[in-house]
């Protein structure tokens, strides 16, 4: 077993879960106001202070970072009405390539005839509205600090390809490697592929002055890049995105014999691909080369008729950086809202993720303005995507209806590939959705009729049925968690099984979308509390929690969450989840994300979530520990501070006991943990796991979140509590962190493991960690 994989593990599990509200939000304006006048909008909760320095929009950026923000975005009239009527300077918008930096959804105050003439960043000017605005001019600025919060923390690369020093671009969600060695293009763009990523491309100014400053530092003068030229298509990225900025060296490109690009001293030049220069650049996110697979093509069984088909869209546009990753799934509509035709090679295609046989298509245009389609248009289907003779003619659309929708239906075609094109000159298209139907019979499963009328426990008086028709209906509110989109939540009939009555919560997740769902009722929980409910998912690109809060803003939560093999698609499972809230109260929330770099979408189903008190085991069997829990014998097994954290973790005497582990951080640490090895599980599943460990603070009150954790990288049980909250040392007892629930599939890679730790950012505390003890039911 790799030890740093396990916390790795651990380390996501405990970001798995976002709370975020107006105290958490004021809490850090207390933190950064020295100097800033910070103006607060109750409409969204959000903090705003202008910062009178005159900088370019990148320094502005990082200015804006430093202080927990990010430069200004405006997402609704109100917010920019609220803007002009605080603020009267111009300042810069927080607008990169046409979007928000934040990736909110995008708002602008089209009455103004200055906004975007073709410029990357824009500023608001009191007097004549939004500008945009070369890349080299200065401006001052204006912090906002709220939900989103820029910068988020850094993501994961999981799994993160060994020797590679991966580095995280937030502006477009993407990791990138400079790699070094003197290979030829071709070798280079096959490694990248090989690790699930390609040849690096460049669509945004800051995302390439970001890699120049990378470059910078590592002293790397010249790398492979994933642009090449095409005979017909002239130069192109290797991943079909528009080439819409260019860096070309004076006097370059040269000779077109030299077919491929590297950067050199910042810029571009094009060479053969057996030239050797330093290196090459992988990146990893939405855009990853698709594996050569020759393998049967998978169908994809139907949701109420309407088959969806998972892919990714490019587009031929006059509009630069706008072309979405896209997910078809039933009435999830793409957010990008049309593009206009270049003369007449406007057109629109879909990749899908594998070879199948369709026979339907369905045209869905604006549903505002019907006419807002072309005209004429033809669609062909491709195995290959070059579309260079080989493509088969589908459609042959001469006079489009002016309806909501129309269906194509034609003889059964192989293809991967399927393009609409315009063949009429200067024309606008807005397409909200293209449905795409197999021909592949799909037979259900048949369900057994017990199922259908499954027995249930009588219910406690803390239970929820969720068997109202909104959220509001069933005490719950949703918000997308960072870094993620909105998924779609329908309470309806749900798939039948074990444990459910047949209503319930649905989640549907595109890539990249999430859903965090609590309750605002909140429970009584005087004692331990077991916390309960069935999930069920479609497959298992996604990964949820069912989580406890003691309170929605003070961070304190307990979680049980999977991923992977731990996801249960075939029946649903009973998630259990044993948490000691430290108030007395307690609210319960479900989350679930699909991963930004999945190509398929998925859906969770949740029903009957029950809360009700927990009488610890009678005659649990102790587990055994790669160390010994009251750290009274060797430590030479102890996992410490495995993932690079630089926190201080030493054995200390004279305790609450005799001996105990000192645990302590500084302003400038990040994170300080123990874990250990549990010994004997491997052939026990499922088996049900209660954990305890004893804490002190040591210090003063200096912030930070103690954390105790059981993992097996499938599945994770967590519990964090403030550090400031924990009993001091003088104290007569001391604290019990507490928290239990499920294992139920063995990860032969990783067993289970236990983890302590105390983690900031900008805590200053010394903590007490005595007698972890592990009980098997």
């Amino acid at each position: 077993m790799n030890p740093k994989t396990v916390l790795i593990v651990f380390l996501i599990a405990s970001s798995a879960v976002i709370c975020s509200s107006n105290a958490a939000q004021a809490q850090i304006i207390s933190n950064v106001s020295q100097g800033y006048e910070w103006k607060y909008n109750p409409d969204n909760g959000h903090y705003y202070a202008y910062v009178s320095e005159s900088i370019p929009f990148r320094d502005a950026r990082i200015g804006a970072e430093s202080l927990g923000g990010y430069i200004v975005t405006i997402t609704s009239q109100q917010e920019d009405l609220w803007i002009s009527e605080n603020f009267d300077e111009i300042t810069w918008l927080g607008i990169d390539s046409g979007n928000w930096i934040t990736r909110e959804m995008f708002y602008s105050p089209f009455e103004s005839e200055f906004f975007f003439g073709g410029n990357p960043y824009a500023v608001k000017d009191p007097e004549r509205g939004w500008l945009d605005i070369p890349r080299d001019r200065s401006y001052p600025y204006i912090v906002e600090i709220g939900d989103p919060i820029i910068p988020t923390p850094t993501p994961t690369l999981t799994p993160a390809p060994v020797v590679y020093d991966w580095k995280y671009y937030p502006g477009n969600g993407h990791f990138y490697s400079v790699v070094l060695g003197e290979v030829g293009f071709m070798d280079a763009k096959l490694k990248a592929e090989e690790l699930g990523g390609y040849l690096a491309t460049f669509t945004t100014f800051n995302e390439y002055d970001w890699m120049l400053s990378i470059l910078d530092e590592l002293g790397i003068n010249e790398v492979w890049i994933g642009l090449y030229y095409d005979k017909n298509d002239g130069w192109k990225w290797i991943t079909n995105e528009e080439l819409s900025i260019s860096f070309w060296l004076p006097g370059e490109p040269t000779n077109l014999d030299e077919k491929y690009v590297h950067i050199r001293s910042g810029g571009w030049n094009n060479a053969p691909k057996t030239y050797l220069p330093q290196g090459y650049i992988i990146e990893i996110g939405e855009f990853a080369a698709t594996p050569t697979s020759t393998s049967t093509p998978i169908p994809i069984p139907s949701s109420g008729g309407n088959i969806a088909l998972v892919g990714k869209t490019s587009a031929s546009s006059a509009r630069t950086g706008r072309d979405p990753s896209f997910a078809i799934d039933d009435d999830i509509h793409t957010e990008y809202q049309g593009w206009s035709p270049i003369e007449d090679s406007g057109w629109w295609q879909l990749e899908l993720p594998f070879e199948i046989e369709i026979y339907k298509i369905e045209i869905f245009p604006n549903t505002l303005n019907y006419s807002d389609m072309y005209r004429k248009f033809v669609i062909f289907s491709s195995l290959t995507g070059e579309f260079n003779g080989e493509e088969q003619l589908l459609v042959n659309e001469t006079d489009w209806p002016k309806k909501q929708f129309v269906a194509y239906e034609f003889a059964p075609v192989n293809t991967r590939f399927i393009r609409l094109a315009s063949i009429a000159d200067h024309e606008w298209a807005i397409l909200q959705e293209f449905r795409v139907y197999p021909a592949i019979e799909i037979t259900p499963t048949p369900v057994p009729t017990s199922t259908l009328t499954p027995t249930l426990a009588p219910m406690p008086a803390n239970w929820s049925l969720l068997n109202g028709s909104s959220l509001e209906e069933n005490l719950l509110t949703s918000s997308a968690p960072t870094g993620y989109e909105q998924g779609r939540i329908n309470f309806t009939d749900i798939p039948a099984g074990a444990g459910t009555d047949g209503l319930g919560m649905e989640i549907k997740l595109a890539p990249g979308q999430g859903a965090f769902i609590s309750s605002l009722k909140e429970f009584d929980s005087p004692s331990l509390m077991h916390v309960s409910g069935q999930f069920k998912a479609s497959n298992r690109e996604a990964a949820f929690a069912l989580v406890a809060l003691n309170s929605p803003i003070d961070g304190q939560i307990g979680y049980t969450n999977v991923n992977s093999d731990g996801i249960p698609i075939d029946d649903y499972r009973k998630f259990n989840l044993i948490y000691a809230p430290p108030s007395g109260k307690m609210q319960y929330a479900v989350q679930a994300v699909n991963n930004p770099f999945s190509t398929l979408s998925t859906t969770v189903w949740v029903d009957n979530i029950r809360i009700e008190p927990f009488e610890p085991m009678a005659g649990g069997e102790p587990v055994a520990l790669e160390i010994d829990g009251d750290f009274e014998g060797g430590l030479e097994k102890m996992l410490v501070n495995i993932n690079g954290d630089d926190g201080i973790v030493i054995p200390f005497f004279e305790s609450i006991s005799d001996v105990a582990i000192r645990m302590s951080l500084d302003p400038s640490n990040l994170a300080a943990n123990i874990g250990t090895i549990c010994l004997g599980l491997s052939d026990q599943f499922p088996l049900r796991l209660l954990g305890q460990v004893s804490v002190k603070r040591e210090s003063l009150p200096g912030g930070g979140m103690l954390a105790v954790v059981l993992t097996n990288g499938f599945q994770n049980l967590g519990v964090f509590r403030s550090a400031d909250l924990i009993q001091d040392i003088n104290s007569a007892a001391e604290d019990l962190l507490i928290i239990g629930g499920d294992f139920i599939v063995d990860n032969p890679d990783i067993p289970i493991s236990a983890f302590v730790q105390i983690g900031g950012p900008d805590a200053e505390v010394s903590m007490v960690v005595d007698d972890l003890i592990l009980l098997k039911e």
